[in-house]
């Protein structure tokens, strides 16, 4: 099967119209479902259907799907959501029907791809307060790679975890990475771009006890699995001391990645940035499927913590206290977890 040079102007024409007509979702469907699925791309020959779509988004929105097509392929699992592709052209129309050049502005500012993880009421939100250095932040950081398509059912708990943060005045940014690189850079903004400390961190991603898996596909000289050994390298070169300072004091970050917290293997991924960064850090400790995210105050200190609760029976929320101090140990043992 070939496309055309009239078909492809044909198909670019479409694209470049939906920017104009906010309410043809069906014909995005009708485009994207043919081509963008990666099993549709795959059974054409050539490469025609992939430039059809990059050019007639690079048109309407500056997007570039070569470019996301990667971190698609990357952020799924085509049997249990084959669909995904048109997910995500279908929240870019959604987000620029009505905030034009939004797409754009999170790719460069939060390095989104996957579009369809959150609800579009957090990409909006982080549209409207992009350069907002006034109100406080948390920041979400989704790994890339999600081989079975998990963080699909994150989506509601995200948009939920959002909500409570907005009714205590606090703004919550979410950032994708690929590398190691990414997660320092997504942290680092807290000094370079908001000219203020995290409020608390929360990492999704596949784990295990001695790490977790950031991207599936190689990027170049960065890590694409944060291990152990990255830790104590970030350590030596002072590098983790400087993340460490972008959290207001008794942080909290936790990791959403399975048996990150396993207390029964030996210096365990959660204990390890737990006392490299001096920080609080909450990991679960088998693998794990999240039912909800709870956002709380800490009365005494005011920092905002989190709860996940699990589908798992025998999963809880270790918690890991790599702070000078060890006030409160037991009773913040028992309040920040599941």
């Amino acid at each position: 099967r070939w496309c055309s040079d009239e078909q492809q102007q044909r198909l670019i024409d479409m694209v470049q119209e939906l920017a104009q007509d906010p309410s043809s979702r069906k014909l995005a469907a009708a485009i994207t479902e043919g081509l963008i699925d990666y099993s549709a791309v795959h059974s054409l020959r050539g490469s025609r259907p992939t430039q059809v779509i990059n050019q007639g988004l690079a048109a309407a929105y500056g997007m570039d799907f070569v470019a996301l097509r990667p971190a698609w392929e990357d952020g799924h699992d085509p049997k249990k959501n084959p669909n995904y592709h048109r997910d995500n052209i279908e929240m870019i129309l959604d987000l620029e029907s009505r905030n034009p050049g939004i797409s754009k502005a999170l790719r460069d500012r939060f390095k989104i791809s996957n579009f369809a993880r959150c609800p579009v009421e957090i990409w909006e939100d982080m549209y409207a307060n992009i350069d907002n250095k006034d109100m406080p932040y948390g920041a979400v950081m989704y790994a890339e790679a999600d081989y079975n398509s998990a963080f699909v059912s994150v989506k509601d708990k995200i948009g939920d975890l959002y909500k409570q943060l907005k009714s205590m005045g606090c703004l919550l940014r979410v950032y994708e990475c690929a590398s190691v690189a990414d997660v320092e850079g997504a942290i680092m903004q807290a000094e370079n771009v908001y000219e203020r400390q995290l409020e608390f961190g929360l990492m999704v991603a596949h784990g295990t006890p001695k790490g977790f898996r950031l991207a599936n596909r190689t990027q170049g000289l960065s890590c694409e699995f944060l291990d152990a050994a990255d830790v104590f390298f970030h350590i030596a070169s002072g590098r983790l001391q400087k993340l460490a300072s972008q959290f207001v004091d008794d942080a909290l970050l936790a990791l959403y990645s399975c048996s990150t917290g396993d207390k029964l293997k030996k210096a365990c991924l959660g204990q390890v940035l737990a006392e490299a960064l001096g920080m609080l850090v909450l990991a679960p400790n088998v693998d794990v499927a999240m039912t909800k995210i709870k956002a709380s105050k800490d009365k005494q200190t005011g920092r905002i913590r989190l709860a996940l609760s699990f589908k798992q029976p025998d999963a809880v929320m270790n918690l890991f206290d790599g702070r000078p101090s060890d006030w409160l140990r037991d009773y913040l043992a028992g309040a920040w977890t599941s």
